[in-house]
């Protein structure tokens, strides 16, 4: 079963005019990329895990990195699903954005999104342990901050270790509308999506 590639239309309807959130997503999905997990995972749970971590990551670093030491890929993605922005799980926030998408890009999300049981443990649990703890390693990172190209520029060089020049964003982001903002983190997180695996392998029932 193959999934198809998301389609920028979906992500910039789904995202709104939402700067702070999409930076998150983005951002989460540049530094921890999730291709090994993919085919395990719904579109939604891909966000979730990007925004919740990079969230954590930013701030809380420290405690995050405690809380999810040595523990399995279940365990690790569901206390990040538990992780709340402003009193309201991530999952709750992208639910409220699924709910006013159009009939024809609802239609898209949802085959971006084939696993309707409730056996994300048993999927995520045929992960390769190597790859766990890569994710684990990568999560305990500081984060890196993603910044245009003139802001780079305009940063002293000994001001510059926790930045990145991110080459899909305008050169200046001063009277960037927040929809220009948001589209062109966007076209970046389709463009990291559209390199991941697209098979999707759902749990075979058992006789017994």
């Amino acid at each position: 079963m193959e999934r198809p590639t998301p389609k920028k239309e979906m992500v910039n309807a789904l995202f709104g005019e939402d700067v702070p959130l999409v930076k998150l997503a983005c951002s989460g999905l540049m530094e921890v990329p999730l291709h090994r997990f993919y085919s395990h995972i719904n579109f939604k749970d891909l966000l979730v895990f990007a925004i919740g971590s990079r969230y954590a990551r930013e701030n809380y670093l420290d405690s995050f990195i405690k809380s999810i030491e040595n523990r399995s890929a279940y365990q690790i993605f569901d206390d990040v699903a538990r992780i709340e922005i402003d009193g309201y799980s991530i999952f709750q926030l992208l639910g409220a954005r699924e709910a006013r998408l159009p009939k024809n890009l609802s239609k898209q999300y949802d085959k971006l999104n084939p696993y309707r049981t409730k056996d994300l443990e048993t999927r995520l649990g045929r992960v390769d342990e190597r790859f766990v703890r890569l994710l684990e390693g990568n999560l305990q990172k500081r984060p890196k901050e993603f910044v245009s190209e003139g802001r780079y520029i305009n940063t002293p060089a000994d001001r510059r270790d926790n930045l990145v020049c991110a080459g899909f964003l305008p050169m200046s982001l001063r009277g960037r509308s927040n929809r220009e903002i948001v589209e062109a983190h966007v076209g970046q997180i389709v463009r990291l999506i559209s390199g991941y695996p697209t098979e999707v392998k759902p749990v075979e029932p058992t006789l017994f």
